[in-house]
């Protein structure tokens, strides 16, 4: 049986050791810091964010423990020194994505299945309290087109206001495939939105997690309960990562992925502040 730790903020660390009953083939233990790992013999470690996470992974990987970096490095200069750390010591990485949760498998499975036909549209919303990078959206759209976009185009609004801050990428695929992004800041009392359309030749699908309210009924009175799918993705990428690990090959989504989903993003903010279309040159984006 392997033997994780899951290390970083409280938060996250609770929601997988949480999990721990439910993931096969593996346990899980807490760990508060990653200079423990090598007393206590585990095999992997799950590193969820936290201030000092460039530090952590290169520690992990130079001391060749298997990773699943939760929340991938923001650049890609960052993913690349990764890779090459992993690379070096023969470590399997696996990093964090949108592509577990459960309704955009569903829409992948009708893509793949080919009852969308050809894909032709993506439009993802993605709104919250603290505009990050859109590196997760960039990753959908990749996976789902199977390529690389050869036109990137990007407008940010109120660029020096951090907190009214707006973003819409434009991505341009071959055979005239077209992805549109739109970013946005909310109050923080606000939740958040994502949502995600896809259109094809033949069909269309759509998700969100916008009205996801489940009524509960109890005597005279009824009370709405907002559900998610957070828990049911992140067992599923936990059980990946542990599979991957049991039959030695690499997990579905890798730091190759990650650099890929970065390469986009920042050729979009230059885009930005060019006011010109990127376009793919070679494995590169040029202005």
């Amino acid at each position: 049986m392997l033997r994780l730790a899951v290390i970083g903020n409280d938060r996250d660390v609770e929601e997988y050791l949480k999990l721990a009953p439910r993931t096969r083939a593996a346990s899980i233990a807490r760990l508060a810091d990653v200079t423990e790992l090598d007393r206590q013999g585990f095999d992997a470690v799950v590193l969820c964010p936290r201030d000092s996470q460039e530090e952590d992974w290169r520690f992990v990987a130079a001391r060749g423990h298997h990773l699943f970096l939760v929340k991938p490095p923001g650049s890609a200069e960052l993913v690349t020194e990764l890779l090459e750390a992993c690379k070096t010591q023969d470590v399997r990485l696996m990093v964090g994505s949108r592509r577990y949760l459960p309704a955009v498998c569903a829409i992948k499975q009708s893509l793949d299945s080919g009852e969308l036909g050809n894909l032709g549209l993506i439009r993802m919303h993605h709104w919250q309290p603290h505009l990050a990078n859109l590196v997760a959206e960039i990753d959908l759209a990749i996976w789902m087109f199977q390529t690389m976009p050869t036109e990137i185009f990007a407008l940010a609004e109120n660029e020096s206001n951090k907190k009214n801050r707006h973003f819409q990428l434009h991505l341009g695929f071959p055979g005239e495939g077209m992805v549109l992004i739109d970013g946005a800041t909310l109050p923080t009392s606000t939740k958040n939105y994502f949502s995600l359309s896809v259109i094809g030749g033949t069909g269309a699908a759509y998700a969100d997690d916008h009205h996801n309210q489940q009524l509960l009924f109890r005597g005279e009175q009824s009370i709405s309960l907002t559900t998610g799918e957070g828990e049911i993705a992140r067992l599923t990428e936990l059980q990946e990562f542990v599979n991957a690990l049991n039959q030695q090959r690499a997990p579905l989504v890798t730091g190759v992925d990650a650099l890929r989903a970065c390469l986009v993003f920042e050729a979009a903010y230059e885009s930005v502040g060019r006011g010109t279309v990127a376009r793919l040159v070679g494995d590169h984006y040029e202005c």
